[in-house]
């Protein structure tokens, strides 16, 4: 990334925000002559293969907001939080596009939801240029949780709906059956989401 950035290319961050503390590395003002962070292994030790870490090493942000948070496991293919409730102590994954591979704890899935809330105000506190965008997949993302996102995500700067394109490649094929909304449906909803960002747009 340092070798992008002296070549004076711009940099883009993809993120689902699920590692808040990458994001703070990263977003961190760069630190003039310093050593960088070193990224370890499973037993601590630095890997001689990943350069040190600076700050100040991309120029724009953009993540994406699954569903809103009592949502979120369901969406992403983990039990969603009132089914871990219920259901002590292990679920199996649940109905989402990305289907569950292994069982999850409620501990696990609290875990991801505070990673997430983390990565939003970690993003939303940058100064960098950024946006949030959110996938709107008939039967798992409706009206009321447009809001509920908002809400999560309030005051942000940009926020972008994108339209379910079944066509792609999906690893749950179920949803490649699923008509997209209509352009109505999104405009209805970029009405909603506009309520809570300084501009919500449609893709």
């Amino acid at each position: 990334t340092n070798k992008i950035k002296d070549l004076r290319f711009k940099i883009k961050l993809d993120t689902n925000g699920t590692n808040p503390e990458m994001l703070k590395k990263l977003i961190a003002p760069p630190v003039k002559g310093g050593k960088g962070v070193k990224e370890v292994g499973k037993a601590g030790e630095q890997n001689p293969l990943i350069p040190p870490l600076q700050g100040g090493l991309i120029d724009y942000i953009a993540m994406d907001i699954k569903a809103p948070l009592e949502k979120y496991g369901e969406v992403v293919g983990l039990p969603n939080i009132q089914a871990v409730k219920s259901v002590p102590p292990l679920i199996k994954g649940g109905r989402g596009i990305f289907k569950g591979t292994k069982e999850q704890t409620p501990g696990e899935l609290t875990g991801l939801l505070n990673r997430v809330k983390k990565s939003i105000k970690i993003i939303i506190d940058s100064g960098l240029p950024y946006e949030f965008r959110t996938t709107v997949v008939p039967g798992l993302i409706k009206k009321e949780d447009i809001k509920k996102i908002g809400e999560m995500i309030k005051g942000a700067d940009k926020w972008f709906l994108q339209q379910f394109k079944p066509d792609t490649e999906l690893v749950n094929k179920k949803f490649q059956k699923v008509r997209p909304y209509s352009s109505k449906e999104l405009e209805e909803m970029r009405k909603i989401g506009e309520k809570y960002v300084k501009e919500c747009g449609v893709r």
